[in-house]
Order: structure tokens, then C-alpha cells, then sequence
């Protein structure tokens, strides 16, 4: 069997598409490599910003391509026949694997379900599969092993029952034995998600009255051919093909902490008495983990709630912190005992008393109420579409195409996941989805005025999105607009079709950040991040980038790409060597002068042709440069260094700074759009264009910023048009 690249990762989400190019059935359907774990997976993610640009790659893989044989092979082909006959069980596992483990939860390891399946095979890094034909397909955590989702394909033929429904790999989903009539209808999604309720989580109290339409908490989106189907309370998707055949089964195990009873909240302005600016917490009872609590306070009084809600716990953050993931909701600890020159061990998969929460993430797959004004938000961003609208063309009328709009359901809740409106211009209301109504709303406006639809209205897939995401980010600055060096965004791929926005401010002389990523197709915000303080190697760049003032500890709060480049530990032609390697892992500790004498471990890899950066010399060509490559990354703030064996740096990247760069004379930022840029370049601007291979892609913008006494060049790397990241390189 042949793995394809884009079926890994689409499989690794919540799968959107299936199959092996030898199905006798199947047709391989390739997708634009455009997808991120991040929205889907319904795991918290170890949430990283790129450092920038790296010119290489490496594989490592928890399972080795010889994993021995445990089953000879007449007892592995009697473990395969048995397990695709064994039912799928939404929240607990497929295969006859229960994802829990034990009944105390330590969850089930990749080496434990080999001994119930035999052997497994390597599909690719974190993920192995059983079956010829790769029927059951498991994904795992390569530092603890332990199997957070499994994914079913056609020639499983176990399924998923529940209350007369039957779902199963490459067959119509039914009822009562009957081909189900309009599967995606709101009132079949709901009597799914009750069925599935009352056979796979019997202690939801009931489940009928549980609206999971309303709740956004089950949803079917289009994606390229398949309509995907999502139930967050049960950590279930299928995708269906346009024959209406099951094209894979997705199992993801759930964890919760009773969110009926304990609803978030997100401030909307600061809490004096918890010293914090506004984030998110839970408003009911004890339970109320937010940004600065133990882990003790979460145990005791929001795990004890639900006998069953377990987190799983495990080392992220360059192994600095930890991951707690309880489904939908994670919090992401610091340890206090913790020593500045040590970090976290790879099996540690338990939380201390002490540990703190310094950092809150929300997904899709949070299945509880999030309390938060989204009829303001929806507000003011119509407010903002129409003042931009208006600046460019005055006489169209967007009040009355506005004037009927308003959030779906309770405008006091925030969805997470797809965006909904209703639009009553016309009877009856149109239910829809807010960017994408909105953009029809005023193309149409614009042609009753009798005009032409501007270029940048109807070309930029993010036109719709941009100010959604100011507006939403404004909220968590106390509705202040914030400036130029306290946000910015970045996009995901060429495709532009994912637009993420990153605000970072200080409050009370600590560092708050919020993330998010909106997906501009499907319409749907996919998760908020929420972090206090900084990581290791972030304290390492804010020290070097923020101002050339050293004697200051937080500088200006501005992460400034051209400081970095000129600081005297890590900028061009300063020496950066490893203080220890750890080859396993890929990556070193660094010797670093802060906290006040610390060690951060940073990604790395050696000196050789794999590794390195590139020198424009003119349109496709570049000259490539071998160096030893240290990646410090961080949550809210990365950058790339490279420098040789001996350890001058040559090259300092970065795709998460907030300043400004210089480009001959000219500022240019982030998310900055370069055709505007270019005619403006002066006509002694030497500067070289770099295109894609087929000569129809700008792909970078690069000239010399400096001659003595270093011969500094500067590269603005592109993405759909926009600068997405940037480095320096000097020549000696």
C-alpha cells in the first residue's frame, strides 16, 4: 500500500478524506496541502509559531520501520478478520481497542494495541495501521505513545448503532434499515447526536433536550466532493461522498468536565482581583480554572466533578510545560520547581499539585456554552466591513442590506467552529454563515449601485475575514484597537484560505496573548488560545529583539526582526554554539543569560546539505548556503538562526515579528501586500524578484540593507501575495 501525503494529513484531522489508490471501490481524490492539524484534530495542539523559512526537513517516528513481529502469520490474519468485524464505540475506541486503557485511564499505548492486533505498520510519523488494506489506522503521541484517535476505512465492516442509525465504511448512513433521506438536515443531525448520546455517554442527563444544532456542537460542512459530519459530544466525524457512501469513520477519545455545569466565560474587561486582563473562565461553582491557578485547584474542584473526566497529560512547549487536554477545553502548565537549566522528561504524563495554568486553549470540540457578547462582535464588524466598503465606494447602500442581520441563535454565546447568521431581508430568514452572507450582501449592494465589484473586494479570499478578526481580537483589548506592534496575521498556505491573527499586550508588567485562526471556506473560527508569560527561548528573543537597551527587562513589549539581527548574543556574525545535543530528539540546549542563567532547548540540526539557507541571485536561482540550523520557538514569537560549525550566525529569520522592516526606503510589515510595494520601489532600489517554478508566483522580495560594515541582505519571503515571514543575511 502507498501512502499519500495529502491523505496523511487529512486523515490525521477530523478526517475530510479516505482511501488507498488499490481500493477496487475507491477513487484517490488528492487535496492542495493546505491542511493544519491544528483546526481539526480535537487534541489540543502543541501551539507553536513558525520561526520562519527552514530550507529543510527530517523525520522521526516512535515506531521503527522494523517494529518486530509479535504474531506469526496465521494468528495475524486471525486478529485482523476479528478485529474489522469488532463495532465502532464513539468515545472509547474501534477495533477493540478501548483508548482509555484501563479503567483508571491511563490510556492505551501504541505498543499495547499491538499485543491485542499484532503488529502494526508504520503509515507515518505518529501513525500506524492494521489491516492489508490499512483498515484501522491509529494516531499517536511520538513522546508518550499513548493513541488519541483512531480512523476506520473502507473494508472495516464493524459499525457505528445507536437508536435504529447505522453508520459504516462505504455504505449509505440508515434508519430503521432504510437509506437515510437527507442526512444533513438539521433534524436528522439532532436525532443522531441523541441516539449516539443515550447508547455511548448514558450519564448526559436528557439527551433529547440537548439542541446540538444550536449548540453548534454538531455541524456538517462541505469539503472539496465529501460532506463532513461532526458530533463534538461524542469526538465522532464521518465524511460522505457524493453517492452518499461513508468515506472513512473518525474516533477521538472523549474527556469532559461536566460543561453543562460549568460554562466558560470570557471577561470582556479586566479582573482587578485575579490581576488579569480579559480571558476566559468558567463562571459556575469551584470550578473555575483560568490563567494563574494550580493544577490542585483544577483537580479538586473541576476533575472530581465527573468521575471520568481524566486529562491527559503531556510534555509540550519545548518540553517547558505541560499539556492537560480535557477535551475541547486544555490547559497548558508550568512547573514552578522546575529548575532553568533542566527541562521536562518525555514520559511524564502526570500533573504536580503546584503546577500552573499559563495557558488556555478552546477548539471546536469544546462542547459547552462559551459566554461572550457575539452580537456586539457581529456588530461592530458589519460597522468595520461597511466603513472600508465606503471608503472605496460611497454611494452604495449597505444599511439596508445590513439592517436584517443578526447572530443565529443566542447572541450571548460565542460559536466556535462555523459562524452563523440569520438574514431576514427577505421572508422567510435565510439562515447562512456571517462572512460568507456578508460578502454576497455587499457585491449585490455594489451592482444595485450600478458599479463594478472593486478587484480587492472580489479577489482577496480574506477580504471578509480580516475585520472579523480585529474586531474579535479589540474585545480581548478591553475594545481598544490595537496598534500596529501589538497584532498581527499571518495566512497558512498559498491557498489563503486560513487567516490567523496573533495579539500580544502587557498588563500589569506581565505578557497576555490571544491566537486565533478563522477558515475562510468553510466560514468557521476554529479555536482561541489564550497564554500568560513567555517560554524560554521567547524571554531569549523579547531580551534581544525588543530594544538595543539591554538594561531593560521587557523593553518596549515590540519583537523587532531587525534588532534580533543586530543583538549582541544572537545577531549576524555572533557566535551561537550548543551548550549539549540531544541527537534522539533533534534538538540542543542553549546557554542563554536570562532568568538570570538558563538553559533553553531549541530545535536543531547539524551542518550539512540538508541544512542551511538561500542566497537570491536572480529570478529562480538562489545560491544555498550549509549551516547548522537552532530553531527558537515559541507560542506568540519565533525565530530561525543559522550559523556554521565554528558558530558565527549568518541568517536570522523569523514569521511572528511586529515591527516594521525597511525595504530601500520603504516600511513593510506582515500580512503586507507586495504588488502595491513594488512600483513604489525607487529606481536606485537594487533588489531581485524570486518566482515560483512555473514563473507565475512571486514568491520573495530581496536587496542589501546595509554594506559596512557587514554586508547585510534582506528577503521578505510572499505567500498569496503577503509577506508571511522575513530574514536577514550577512556576507563577510
Amino acid at each position: 500500500m502507498r501512502r499519500h501525503p495529502s491523505l496523511v494529513l487529512a486523515l490525521s484531522l477530523v478526517g475530510l478524506i479516505a482511501g488507498c489508490e488499490e481500493g477496487p471501490e475507491q477513487i484517490y481524490k488528492p487535496l492542495p496541502d493546505n491542511f493544519d492539524p491544528r483546526r481539526y484534530n480535537g487534541i489540543a495542539v502543541d501551539e507553536h509559531v513558525a520561526s520562519g523559512k527552514q530550507p529543510f526537513a527530517w523525520e522521526t517516528s516512535g515506531v521503527q520501520e522494523d517494529t518486530s513481529k509479535i504474531c506469526e502469520a496465521d494468528e495475524l490474519a486471525k486478529r485482523w478478520a476479528k478485529m474489522v468485524k469488532e463495532p465502532m464505540k464513539p468515545t472509547r475506541g474501534a477495533g477493540g481497542l478501548d483508548l482509555r486503557g484501563t479503567p483508571e485511564w491511563a490510556g492505551l499505548t501504541v505498543d499495547d494495541a499491538q499485543q491485542t492486533l499484532c503488529q502494526a505498520y508504520v503509515y507515518d510519523d505518529g501513525m500506524v495501521y492494521w489491516g492489508d488494506n490499512a483498515e484501522l489506522i491509529a494516531f499517536y503521541d511520538t513522546k508518550n505513545r499513548l493513541i488519541n484517535r483512531l480512523v476506520t476505512l473502507t473494508g472495516y465492516e464493524g459499525t457505528i448503532s445507536a437508536g435504529g442509525f447505522v453508520v459504516a465504511n462505504n455504505q449509505a448512513i440508515t434508519k430503521d434499515g432504510k437509506p437515510l433521506i437527507n442526512a444533513t438536515s438539521d433534524a436528522n443531525l439532532k436525532a443522531m447526536n441523541t441516539a449516539f448520546l443515550k447508547v455511548f455517554r448514558p450519564e448526559v442527563k436528557n439527551p433529547e433536550q440537548r439542541d446540538c444544532v444550536a449548540l453548534n456542537t454538531c455541524y456538517v460542512m462541505d469539503w472539496y466532493t465529501l460532506k463532513r459530519f461532526v458530533f463534538n459530544d461524542l469526538m465522532l466525524d464521518f465524511a460522505l461522498t457524493p453517492e452518499d457512501r461513508i468515506d472513512h469513520i473518525g474516533l477521538n477519545l472523549y474527556r469532559d468536565f461536566d460543561y453543562e455545569k460549568n460554562p466558560l466565560k470570557f471577561e470582556s474587561s479586566p479582573m482587578p482581583g485575579a490581576g488579569l486582563p480579559p480571558v476566559p473562565r468558567v463562571d459556575a461553582g469551584a470550578c473555575q480554572p483560568t490563567l494563574g491557578v494550580k493544577w490542585s485547584h483544577i483537580t479538586q474542584n473541576c476533575l472530581g466533578i465527573d468521575p471520568e473526566a481524566k486529562a491527559l497529560v503531556r510534555p509540550v512547549w519545548s518540553n517547558e510545560a505541560l499539556l492537560a487536554d480535557m477535551g475541547g477545553l486544555s490547559l497548558y502548565l508550568s512547573r514552578p520547581s522546575l529548575k532553568s537549566d533542566a527541562v521536562l522528561d518525555d514520559t511524564i504524563n502526570k500533573a504536580e499539585a503546584d503546577d500552573l495554568v499559563v495557558g488556555m486553549f478552546v477548539s471546536t470540540t469544546y462542547a459547552g456554552d462559551i459566554m461572550f457578547p457575539r452580537e456586539t462582535l457581529y456588530s461592530s464588524y458589519l460597522a468595520r466591513v461597511a466603513a472600508d466598503v465606503l471608503a472605496q465606494l460611497p454611494t452604495v447602500d449597505l444599511t439596508t442590506a445590513f439592517a436584517n442581520l443578526k447572530p443565529k441563535g443566542d447572541g450571548t454565546r460565542l460559536l466556535l467552529g462555523a459562524q452563523k447568521i440569520e438574514d431576514c431581508n427577505t421572508t422567510p430568514c435565510v439562515d447562512a454563515t456571517l462572512t460568507r452572507q456578508v460578502r454576497k450582501l455587499v457585491e449585490d449592494a455594489i451592482k444595485v449601485a450600478g458599479l463594478t465589484v472593486p478587484d480587492k473586494i472580489k479577489q482577496d479570499p480574506n477580504y471578509f475575514v480580516e475585520p472579523l478578526l480585529r474586531e474579535l481580537v479589540k474585545l480581548f483589548n478591553e475594545n481598544q484597537e490595537p496598534t500596529a506592534a501589538e497584532v498581527y496575521l499571518a495566512l497558512g498556505d498559498e491557498s489563503a484560505q486560513v487567516l490567523y491573527i496573533t495579539l500580544l499586550r502587557q498588563f500589569g508588567g506581565e505578557r497576555y496573548a490571544v491566537k486565533t485562526a478563522y477558515d475562510n471556506k468553510a466560514d468557521q473560527l476554529y479555536y482561541l488560545f489564550f497564554k500568560k508569560g513567555a517560554m524560554r527561548t521567547e524571554h531569549v528573543l523579547f531580551k534581544d529583539a525588543e530594544a538595543l537597551q539591554y538594561d531593560k527587562t521587557m523593553g518596549d513589549g515590540v519583537f523587532r526582526l531587525w534588532n534580533l539581527a543586530n543583538s549582541p548574543r544572537l545577531g549576524l556574525a555572533k557566535s551561537l554554539l550548543p551548550n549539549k545535543l540531544f541527537p534522539a530528539i533533534e534538538k540542543a540546549l542553549v546557554k542563554v543569560n536570562v532568568m538570570p542563567q538558563a538553559e533553553a532547548l531549541v530545535g536543531y540540526h547539524k551542518q550539512d546539505t540538508l541544512s542551511g539557507f538561500s542566497i537570491p541571485v536572480e529570478g529562480k536561482r538562489d545560491l544555498f548556503v550549509s549551516t547548522a540550523y537552532f530553531g527558537f520557538s515559541g507560542n506568540v514569537v519565533g525565530a530561525s538562526v543559522y550559523a556554521n560549525d565554528k558558530g558565527p550566525i549568518l541568517a536570522v529569520s523569523s514569521g511572528s515579528f511586529y515591527d516594521k522592516l525597511e525595504f530601500c526606503g520603504i516600511k513593510v510589515g506582515l500580512y503586507d501586500e507586495v504588488a502595491p510595494l513594488i512600483p513604489t520601489l525607487p529606481a536606485t532600489c537594487d533588489h531581485i524578484l524570486s518566482y515560483s517554478e512555473n514563473g507565475k508566483f512571486l514568491t520573495a522580495l530581496s536587496t542589501y540593507v546595509q554594506q559596512t560594515p557587514l554586508k547585510i541582505g534582506l528577503r521578505l519571503w510572499i505567500t498569496a501575495g503577503r509577506v508571511d515571514s522575513a530574514y536577514y543575511w550577512a556576507e563577510q
